[in-house]
């Protein structure tokens, strides 16, 4: 996926109408995350015969900050809100072990990885009285990675980033807990796919891909306008 998609997504994903019933549909809000990411689908090329292993220094934990833009659609008679949401994550440690064919030795690579994913996505508001607002919903757009990588052993040998462009698509449920008339506090889950990333070729002449996707808590504020 290119650039100019994302710019495409951007600029085309939700048509705003510029005068709400209320004063108050359309809203901004910031966010912080608490991610919990995993890797999957590990290949290496060239293909060898011999096992690969995976992990995580962190135990998959990872942290970022995000923003929403959306649209409130009661006013027009559906219970349903659009939204835009751009979040950054750093970071998601990833280790490989494997080794060469034909020998004993066991080689690594290790990878830091960075995202930037930017979804568009609707938002089914589940009608009750209450103060806090349910909600579920679903989103795909464009993710950017970021992947520095090096040789574990032997030695630490640096050098070795990839930076990529991917699809990348979620579903999430969470809860608006209305504060006043302008603003609501914020709280959702949502499993993110982030696509599939790429370490570069390392020392030994070999290089790995790799599925990213994260089960990310999101906590924020919304401010409605």
């Amino acid at each position: 996926m290119q650039k100019p998609l994302l710019s495409l997504l951007l600029a085309t994903a939700f048509a705003f109408p510029a005068v709400a019933a209320d004063g108050k549909n359309a809203y901004v809000g910031a966010y912080g995350i608490l991610g919990f990411a995993q890797q999957g689908n590990v290949e290496r090329f060239p293909a060898q015969p011999t096992p690969i292993d995976d992990s995580s220094d962190s135990g998959g934990i990872n942290g970022g900050v995000g923003a929403w833009l959306g649209y409130d659609w009661k006013d027009n008679g559906l219970p349903i809100r659009t939204e835009l949401a751009a979040t950054w994550r750093y970071r998601h440690d990833m280790n490989i072990l494997f080794t060469q064919a034909g020998g004993v030795a066991l080689f690594g690579a290790k990878s830091d990885i960075s995202t930037t994913d930017v979804i568009a996505s609707v938002l089914y508001d589940i009608p009750v009285s209450w103060a806090v607002k349910p909600y579920v919903g679903a989103g795909i757009g464009a993710v950017y990675a970021d992947v520095d990588t090096y040789s574990d052993t032997p030695g630490r040998t640096t050098g070795f980033g990839t930076t990529s462009w991917d699809m990348a698509w979620q579903v999430q449920a969470g809860a608006n807990y209305v504060l006043s008339q302008n603003w609501d506090f914020r709280v959702d889950y949502r499993y993110v796919d982030l696509g599939t990333i790429d370490t570069g070729v390392i020392a030994t002449g070999e290089r790995f891909e790799a599925d990213i996707a994260s089960h990310d808590v999101r906590i924020g504020a919304v401010w409605k306008f």
